[in-house]
């Protein structure tokens, strides 16, 4: 065989790989196009899952369409609503019952470990006493509950009441003698 008849048998074995190339891709892609048009035209019977919806609606698009400029990763979802529980009834705190008694508070002190109160009575006489310990003054059996630095709180044949620091000055017995000034007269 010479060099010209070596040159056409391989350039006819070239042009016969070239036709079955572009067969084969025309085949392909018809195989392709027939089995998209028989998957729509069969019912699916079955439901979907989220993977297959995706499936198919890219096998429906074609390649040539799809952008390659998308975001690498899905959108973030929108944030949930936050729900909070309905707002509960206002907590309104107890009022004690304000003393019918006939005791004044003078004074407080008050102290880490035991505070202390200065009460008097309509007779005069003061008593002082901490929490939980019973006046001596009249009415007898007065507790005192809780001491705080503007009222103290009592506890009297089982009703609470609640007594105000008496800034008026009126706690102060009229027998009590006042204290003398510079020049030696009572104020």
């Amino acid at each position: 065989m010479d060099i010209t008849t070596q040159r056409r048998a391989m350039n006819a074995v070239a042009i016969g790989l070239i036709v079955a190339a572009v067969g084969v891709a025309y085949w392909s892609m018809s195989e392709l196009g027939e089995s998209l048009a028989s998957n729509d035209r069969r019912e699916i019977t079955t439901p979907l899952t989220n993977a297959d919806a995706e499936l198919v609606l890219i096998t429906k698009d074609p390649i040539s369409m799809r952008t390659l400029r998308g975001p690498l990763y899905d959108a973030p979802e929108p944030p949930q609503p936050v729900v909070s529980p309905p707002p509960s009834k206002p907590v309104v705190p107890k009022q004690p019952v304000v003393s019918q008694l006939d005791l004044k508070l003078v004074g407080t002190i008050i102290d880490d470990q035991q505070s202390v109160a200065i009460v008097t009575d309509a007779s005069g006489s003061f008593d002082v006493k901490s929490s939980g310990e019973t006046l001596e003054l009249i009415p007898p059996g007065v507790t005192i509950q809780s001491i705080e630095a503007e009222q103290i709180t009592l506890n009297y044949q089982g009703r609470e009441s609640t007594i105000q620091l008496d800034r008026s000055g009126s706690a102060v017995p009229a027998s009590m003698p006042t204290r003398p000034n510079a020049r030696g007269r009572n104020r």
